[in-house]
């Protein structure tokens, strides 16, 4: 019981926070954008559509990290093999 009452809390304040985003794109006091991105994130834990999409995006995210890593890496090795050729 404890746990519908806190998802049925979950959905609506991420509802609300998508429409307060919504209104947000034509209003520039409020960061519309955020907003929705937040409103999303809350629903993702209660929606499976939008849980997957979290998920998906979440190892995009990190597939892209690790290339920037092992780009700037290589590009340390590389300098530094540059160095020791001086």
């Amino acid at each position: 019981m404890k746990q519908l009452a806190f998802a049925t809390l979950r959905i609506a304040a991420g509802a609300i926070l998508v429409v307060v985003g919504i209104i947000g794109l034509a209003l520039p006091v409020i960061p519309g954008t955020l907003l929705i991105a937040m409103g999303l994130g809350v629903l993702s834990v209660d929606v499976p559509p939008l849980k997957r999409l979290r998920i998906r995006l979440a190892d995009y995210l990190r597939a892209k990290r690790e290339a920037a890593r092992k780009r700037r890496d290589g590009d340390a090795q590389d300098r530094r093999e540059q160095e020791e050729q001086r």
